[in-house]
């Protein structure tokens, strides 16, 4: 925020000189600033680890040279470890772009009272990381470990960071996933931001959204100086928590950060998601978007003589999807897309870079294509009626007559008019070519529109051997989950993968003769297919054999099956469909059909289920099963109901066939 244009004089008051250096008061004089009497015992937290003592976060609003805002921020955090105190060895404090470390110090407390404390020469910074998607960033990271680490010993950290774009991205964590016994947040601002302009000052206020609790308002002083002077004079406002319990989140739950406790900041200026938007066009997009001749020269050769503008679209995307995904962020470059030219020449960009050559091709061939900023499904959601910067994607909105489709230039298997899941049912933010905004859901898909249908065929000698034949079609989401695992896995790894896709029910298969879909296309469907043979197959008792059909589950993984009750909704990422079909024959002359398990109908408000097995002739029987996870969000109220419900197919699934012998 400049605020060059609210003064006619500034003096020598506004220049502020960074702090060198902090220190440890004792931790007995720490805990009696925040009035803990006393240390806690294990007893007192019998389920937890650890339980963080304090956590402060002071923040004091400071105008540079330049007027600009900027914050300077003390942390400081003492945890007593009771259990696995190995786990909170290691310790990494993250720095965007626009921030640098003034000073760190921290120190292990023994239980004797032993102190160590961490040399300068311990606190390691590495600039370049290479994680979450991320080839290259000079983001800096600072990492240091805990010396001496024991049971009830107590780590303590202080330190502060300077931040040139203050309230973009910050966050007060008033819970974690330990306890904290006191959680305290303020922030100091100059009486001249804050004075009203009728007054002489700035009018300045501060932007916050309390998110998954309730705060009273924070608690506000008057810091006078000598002068006394608006430049001098500042105000404390503060907000205090006692005893905040641990957050514990159950298996296959939605974004932590839709239920956890905190306060999200937004610089004071973005009132609405128009101001949001017009700074991210008018400074980071439309200065990028250059639709030079090398980009209108490879549109015109990608679309050929097509004329249909929905083909062309699907041309101009298909080669988009041949790009390399690499993501390089250098300076605001996590924010700023790389000029389409340039990534022509690369051949390679993230999902802003991808996007805005997308849209620079599109455009060249005065099609509506329009950048739309996003959080993935698994980050959380966005809050409409707090406009704030909590984006990590960009994806485009494309539209060819009345038609509207959602594109993500970073898949590389998706159809024209398919999102991945994590792009689905989200909150995005649509970029007009006026630097307004326009909040748009993405489309849902439904389990009809991911679907695996499962063929299999097995045939059974007079010795017990069986062969089986598989016949795998995958559809939507699972089509490009698998064309993306089968494009990065060797020959080795496929039958290794379809090794494991039978091995939890016939230990001793032996795959061969693997085909499926090629790669080299983008379709709507992947097919896969191979063999097995399975010596021995029925499980003889007396004169009767026992047979297990069926190697393929309903989920993936199944942790969250082992809990009665939840405390949040059970969550899956997408809907889906499984539709099998096995038909088995066996040596008339050596067995004879005992009997048949009974038909199974299940169906609630978020799956249905039927399984039927059929006797066709004297020596064929067939299994029809259709599983329909209709919802992807089970609520935790309804849980125990869809849990009983899965546990009834489950028992289904390990039903036996039995057969005599003649």
């Amino acid at each position: 925020m400049k605020l060059l244009k609210y003064f006619t004089v500034i003096t020598a008051a506004f220049l502020f000189a960074a702090c060198s250096g902090g220190s440890f008061s004792s931790l007995e004089d720490t805990l009696a600033e925040y009035s803990i009497s006393e240390k806690p015992t294990k007893s007192d937290y019998p389920e937890d680890n650890a339980v963080i003592l304090i956590e402060s976060h002071d923040v004091k609003v400071e105008i540079t040279s330049n007027y600009d805002l900027n914050t300077h921020e003390t942390v400081h955090q003492a945890t007593m470890l009771f259990n696995n105190v190995e786990d909170y060895a290691d310790f990494t404090i993250s720095l965007n772009s626009g921030e640098r470390i003034d000073y760190i110090i921290a120190r292990t407390i023994k239980p004797d009272g032993t102190v160590l404390e961490i040399p300068a020469e311990e606190f390691y910074i590495s600039t370049g990381q290479s994680k979450d998607g991320i080839f290259y960033s000079d983001d800096q990271e600072i990492k240091f470990t805990f010396p001496g680490l024991v049971e009830n010993c107590v780590i303590e950290y202080k330190y502060k960071i300077i931040k040139d774009y203050p309230f973009r991205t910050d966050v007060w964590n008033i819970q974690r996933y330990v306890p904290i016994i006191k959680n305290k947040f303020s922030i100091t601002v100059p009486e001249l931001l804050i004075k009203s302009k009728a007054a002489g000052g700035v009018g300045w206020d501060w932007n916050y959204n309390v998110v998954n609790t309730y705060l009273d308002p924070p608690k506000a002083s008057v810091n006078l100086s000598a002068e006394r002077s608006m430049v001098s004079n500042s105000q404390t406002f503060t907000w205090e928590q006692k005893n905040v319990p641990a957050f514990k989140p159950d298996s296959y739950m939605g974004a932590h950060r839709d239920y956890i406790k905190y306060v999200k900041f937004a610089p004071s200026d973005w009132k609405s998601w128009n101001d949001i938007s017009k700074w991210y066009y008018e400074d980071f997009f439309k200065p990028q978007l250059i639709v030079g001749s090398a980009v209108k020269n490879k549109a015109a050769e990608i679309i050929g003589d097509e004329t249909d503008n929905k083909e062309k679209v699907r041309k101009i995307y298909n080669y988009i999807q041949n790009l390399r995904y690499v993501a390089i962020e250098l300076g605001d470059g996590s924010i700023r897309p790389t000029e389409p030219n340039l990534v022509l020449e690369r051949e390679y960009g993230d999902c802003k870079d991808l996007s805005t050559l997308l849209i620079a091709l599109l455009r060249s061939q005065e099609i509506s294509a329009k950048p739309a900023i996003c959080l993935t499904a698994s980050k959380g959601k966005v809050d409409r009626n707090f406009p704030s910067w909590n984006f990590n994607h960009m994806i485009v909105l494309v539209n060819v007559g009345d038609d509207e489709l959602w594109i993500d230039a970073t898949v590389p298997h998706c159809e024209l008019g398919e999102l991945p899941y994590e792009c689905e049912d989200i909150t995005a933010m649509v970029l007009h070519d006026d630097g307004t905004a326009e909040m748009k859901n993405t489309p849902n898909s439904n389990s009809s529109d991911n679907q695996t249908l499962i063929n299999m065929y097995v045939q059974i000698n007079e010795s017990g051997d069986a062969e089986f034949n598989v016949n795998l079609k995958y559809i939507g989401e699972r089509n490009h989950s698998m064309r993306y695992l089968f494009s990065r896995i060797n020959e080795e790894d496929r039958k290794d993968y379809c090794q494991e896709l039978v091995a939890d029910t016939y230990l001793n298969a032996q795959v061969s003769d693997i085909k499926f879909s090629d790669l080299s296309t983008i379709k709507n469907s992947f097919d896969l297919s191979f063999k097995f043979n399975v010596g021995k197959v029925l499980q003889k008792q007396g004169d009767m054999y026992f047979l297990t059909t069926d190697p393929f589950e309903f989920f993936d993984e199944l942790s969250w099956l082992g809990k009665e009750k939840r405390k949040y909704d059970l969550q899956f990422n997408y809907p889906y469909t499984i539709k099998k079909q096995i038909t088995i024959n066996y040596p008339e002359s050596k067995f004879e059909l005992k009997g048949l398990p009974e038909e199974l109908v299940v169906s609630t408000n978020e799956l249905n289920y039927k399984k039927q097995f059929l006797s066709n002739n004297f020596n064929q029987l067939s299994i029809n099963e259709n599983f329909d996870l209709r919802a992807k969000t089970v609520n935790f109220n309804r849980y125990a109901g869809f849990r009983d419900s899965y546990q009834k197919i489950q028992d289904k699934a390990v039903e036996k066939i039995v057969l005599w012998n003649k």
